[in-house]
């Protein structure tokens, strides 16, 4: 299989004309009846990593800096496991094989006309060589000239009869013969281009810091190295291992991965040949190629006597001055620099062997192509390779050849695969399939695309360079592979610059011209095509050519969309035309659109691309397999919409419009109540709601632990953007509810969420000690919010805060929190807990007189505490002291004494009179601010929820709690009242339901108006703004 791959391709431009393209050479189809569907045409693999998988993951640890936060020290400990820190001694040096070198002659340059031979005969020289001249008994002779004037590079052959001889000298093998260096050679503040030069075969020139020496091998091969301090070698390494510019990401906390890779290039540099004492070869500790470290000295030239380029930089630079010396050691060994190996990328786990296996979040970062990585095979050659005829199935197993304790306690890293054809079968190492195929990493799967079709229609396919980088016109590329015989015949016209309509050099063939030069009676064809067209008239062309290909007979035409992701001045540079697409599709029944863009939307897409228009490997791979589904499903007239299944997880955050949607007006809102819950979140985090247009702030609303499905009550502040920002700490799914929205006479000021105190570590003032008691007599702890929200005494009447209370400690009774403007302490709760939780809940608190909220514990727990918003006082908010409004274990409230709900969903709601009790009015509340807890909760498999409602409306599809059996658990909820003045309360599965009331809305329509709640975002099913994008 040919495969086509353009780096740099296409530019996307273009000034549009009518078509000067109407002449075209007949485009005919290749002619091949369909084939089994059942048979094998590629095999895909899917990959992850780049490199052996072992220490540390280069992209993992700028992941880790600019997402995570961590610093260089975490990233090591992290994934050194079992090492610490280490130093060595200041002069410490490096001896570097340069292997492109290798027996040639040492041959150097000095800008500065001050080279010198040291040890040897005296003079200063803009360029000089040593050569090997005789050789006995393992001892080897060396001749030495120097030359002045214009420096020059001479070839291996080349004559230096001009040149001033310097002398001979001999060596044993091992030793160095001839070392040359100029003045200042090991002063790190030497400019690269004041340094020695070594010249290379065909005349080029590196520059390096420290001397050059020329020596033998033990078989008398000549070799020239680099001799050099430890920190210069460091400066050399880092610019060609990791990206200088990733110490200006995540806002300059990208230095920290340079730095963690800094502290690894040394103590791996070092631990060549076993020791700081030992070397990797009799004359040199390692080498410069990846076979040992990748190091590039200070500068390059072209030529002897052209400018350099300077390949260290300031930034990497930094990152080895402020890590100076230090390497990582193992206890048992303190002295000893450990082999801290590495690799580019290690996919989701490292592969283990020296050092602890560890999960590599760090590592999916959405600019790393090699997380995940794709290749499209084909079949046929595939099997050959390997001693088959074809492969009809794929078994995976662990290589039982790579010993337990090495890369078993990662078995993504241990693969082996039993590929058949019917009853014959061969095993074959991931490894080998890996050098086979030059692919990025050994952890990889193996899949079979079948045919899965056989159709009699005749295809055809018209693209531009992105297609081009999938098929050519002679058939060949992953797409070709993957419908081969699928259809009665095929036909890929695809160009570089081609534009849809016009001229677009140096393309010679557009779109309309092919389309009017096709033969015979196509039936399908998918377009793709845009990129280099005028946007603004992209509509016009559309039409143009689907009047030509209709003319043809073809059924339907699939047109592909365009990325969207290039933009400028923050607008994309291709959504006029993927609209235009969109609409031409209301005048050609038989148009279809393949809605490519929102498919790599889906998720962090974005290391498919290249230049956020045309792709990568993997992109490509990705794009053929998707394009091959849409083609399949194309002779129906009916193709699938992408469906986005995207977690909010760091760096991708959810971005989910309110205003004018559901009703709620585009202008006139300060914030809206919604209804938050985290599903299955990966690891223990939290979740933070913003305003978009805002800064996001370091407090949470959500708190959780692994795998839990965790509600919270949220009052959203909205800011001009018209949008609410979502972001994790971890991944995980969220769903969002939205059950009303705060207008302008409302009283509710909203701001940006900040962290009013924290008792784990004194912020805010309050003492570092968990509040309460396990007997329930300790004293609530009081504190003043005006100071966090700016507010003067008597000027606020309640404020909106998320609490949390985490390390907790309970009885088996369980524990909870109340928060109350101090004074008498109201029977009430507004979270419940039981011991090493971590639970949050939003509380709407009246202040008391003197700006102060207290907290009383039953049971102990530390406690933080964020501020959201502030009601004025006289505003449409009225807040109450917490009171019970109803308890079903007691029957308090009028309620029955018994659980609500059924297990399968059948059972009826619990209706409560809301209006006209607990200091509610019996007119003019158009909702109630009330904490809700169940108690000894029973549900299925699939979890139970509650759902507060007014009465007169029908059920929602919305939860305020989600729930498994046997939990005691509390959320905040804004239930609009009924007509009557009435909140219902459906249980699916069953509960004990208690509430507390702890104010109301008035009604008017700029005050609250209380929605029945809409779910806006359900990122488990796509429902929703894609987070990401």
């Amino acid at each position: 299989m040919k495969n086509f791959r353009k780096t740099l391709l296409a530019a996307v431009s273009g000034t549009l004309l009518a078509s000067t393209m109407s002449w075209l050479a007949p485009v005919t189809p290749a002619q091949a009846a369909p084939g089994d569907p059942n048979v094998g045409l590629a095999i895909v693999i899917e990959g992850q990593g780049n490199g052996h998988g072992r220490g540390l993951s280069q992209y993992g640890a700028v992941g880790w800096s600019t997402i995570y936060g961590k610093d260089w020290t975490w990233i090591l400990d992290h994934y050194y496991g079992g090492t610490s820190m280490g130093a060595v001694a200041v002069g410490t040096r490096m001896s570097v094989r340069l292997t492109a070198q290798d027996d040639l002659q040492t041959a150097v340059i000095a800008a500065g006309g001050n080279a010198f031979w040291v040890g040897g005969a005296p003079g200063n020289f803009t360029s000089m060589v040593a050569r090997e001249v005789a050789s006995s008994g393992g001892q080897y002779t060396y001749q030495v000239w120097g030359k002045t004037g214009t420096a020059e590079c001479p070839a291996s052959n080349d004559s230096l009869a001009s040149w001033i001889s310097l002398g001979p000298v001999t060596t044993a093998a091992g030793l160095a013969s001839v070392t040359f260096s100029v003045p200042g050679a090991d002063d790190p503040a030497t400019p690269a281009a004041s340094l020695l030069g070594v010249c290379d075969a065909a005349g080029a020139v590196r520059h390096y810091r420290g001397n050059i020496f020329a020596s033998n091998g033990t078989s008398g091969e000549n070799r020239t190295m680099s001799d050099v301090e430890i920190e210069s070698y460091v400066r050399g390494v880092i610019p060609r291992e990791s990206p200088a510019s990733w110490a200006d990401r995540g806002n300059g906390t990208g230095i920290n991965a340079l730095k963690a890779q800094a502290v690894a290039a040394r103590s791996y540099g070092l631990a060549q040949g076993g020791g700081i004492t030992n070397r990797r070869y009799t004359y040199a500790k390692t080498c410069d190629t990846t076979n040992c470290q990748v190091y590039g000295g200070a500068g390059t030239r072209t030529s002897a006597t052209a400018n350099i380029v300077v390949v260290e930089d300031s930034r990497s630079d930094r990152a080895v001055s402020e890590t100076a010396l230090m390497i990582r050691v193992r206890a048992a060994t303190p002295l000893v620099p450990v082999s801290t190996e590495f690799s580019s990328s290690n996919g989701d786990r490292t592969a283990g062997v020296n050092f602890p296996a560890v999960d590599d979040a760090g590592d999916k970062i959405d600019y790393n192509p090699y997380s995940r990585w794709t290749r499209v095979l084909d079949l046929e050659s595939f099997a050959a390779r390997f001693g088959l005829a074809t492969i009809t199935k794929i078994e995976t197993s662990i290589d039982p050849t790579v010993s337990v304790g090495t890369y078993g306690v990662t078995p993504a890293w241990a693969v082996r695969f039993r590929f058949y054809n019917g009853t014959q079968s061969v095993y074959v190492k991931a490894s080998e399939i890996k050098s086979a195929y030059d692919l990025p990493s050994p952890s990889i799967s193996a899949r079979i695309i079948k045919r899965d079709l056989s159709s009699n229609d005749d295809f055809v396919f018209i693209a531009d360079s992105v297609g081009a980088s999938v098929a050519d016109n002679a058939g060949a590329g992953e797409l070709p592979t993957l419908l081969r015989r699928v259809f009665n015949s095929d036909t890929y016209s695809t160009q570089e610059y081609r534009c849809t309509v016009g001229n677009c050099p140096p393309a010679s063939q557009d779109g309309l011209a092919v389309a009017n030069a096709l033969t015979g009676t196509p039936d399908l064809a998918i377009v793709e095509l845009g990129y280099n067209d005028n946007q603004s008239t992209l509509g016009g062309e559309i039409d143009q050519v689907m009047t030509a290909l209709t003319a043809k007979g073809i059924r339907y035409v699939g047109w592909v969309s365009m990325s969207e992701r290039r933009k400028v001045n923050g607008v994309a540079s291709f959504a006029a035309g993927n609209r235009a697409l969109v609409a031409a599709t209301g005048r050609w029944p038989q148009l279809r659109v393949l809605d490519w863009d929102g498919y790599t939307m889906c998720g962090p897409r974005d290391r498919w691309f290249s230049d956020s228009v045309h792709l990568n490997t993997t992109g490509q791979a990705e794009f053929a397999l998707w394009l091959r589904d849409r083609a399949l499903e194309l002779g129906t007239g009916s193709v699938s919409s992408p469906k986005c299944f995207v977690q909010v997880e760091p760096g991708v955050d959810l971005q989910m419009p309110v205003l004018g949607v559901s009703g709620i007006p585009l202008a006139g809102v300060t914030a809206v109540s919604l209804n938050l819950t985290a599903v299955g979140p990966t690891a223990e985090g939290y979740v933070t709601v913003w305003p978009c247009g805002s800064t996001k702030p370091e407090t949470s609303n959500v708190n959780f632990v692994k795998d839990q499905i965790v509600p919270n009550a949220v009052i959203a502040p909205v800011d001009s953007t018209g949008k609410v920002c979502i972001a994790s700490s971890v991944g995980t799914h969220v769903v969002v509810d939205v059950n009303g929205w705060f207008g302008a006479t409302s009283g509710l000021n909203a701001v940006t969420p900040v962290r009013v105190f924290d008792t784990r570590s004194g912020n805010g003032g309050v003492p570092v000690a968990k509040v309460g008691a396990l007997d329930g007599s300790g004293t609530a702890l009081e504190v003043s919010v005006l100071s966090a929200i700016g507010q003067s005494v008597g000027a606020v009447s309640a404020v909106s805060l998320n609490v949390t209370a985490t390390g907790t400690s309970a009885s088996k009774y369980g524990g909870y929190v109340t928060a109350y403007p101090c004074g008498t302490r109201p029977n009430a709760s507004n979270l419940n807990f039981v011991s090493n939780q971590t639970v949050p809940n939003a509380v709407i608190v009246p202040v008391s007189a003197t700006g102060t909220v207290c907290f009383y514990v039953y049971g102990q727990a530390d406690l933080i505490a964020d501020v959201n918003g502030w009601f004025a006082g006289g505003s449409g908010f009225n807040s109450l002291t917490p009171t019970r409004v109803f308890d079903t274990r007691s029957g308090s409230g009028g309620v029955p004494i018994a659980k609500v709900g059924a297990l399968d969903g059948s059972g009826s709601a619990l209706k409560v009179q809301v209006a006209g009790t607990n200091g509610v009015p019996p007119l003019g509340a158009a909702a109630v601010m009330m904490n809700v807890t169940v108690d000894a909760t029973v549900a299925s498999a699939y979890g139970g929820y509650v759902t507060a409602y007014p009465c007169d409306a029908t059920p929602p599809n919305s939860s305020n709690i989600n729930f498994v059996s046997g939990q005691t658990i509390a959320n905040s909820v804004v239930a609009p009242l009924s007509v009557n003045g009435e909140v219902c309360f459906y249980v699916y599965g069953q509960a004990h339901v208690l509430a507390d009331i702890t104010g109301w809305l008035a009604s008017g329509s700029t005050v609250y108006t209380a929605m029945t709640p809409v779910r806006f975002s359900d990122t488990r099913s796509g429902l929703g703004p894609i987070p990401g994008r």
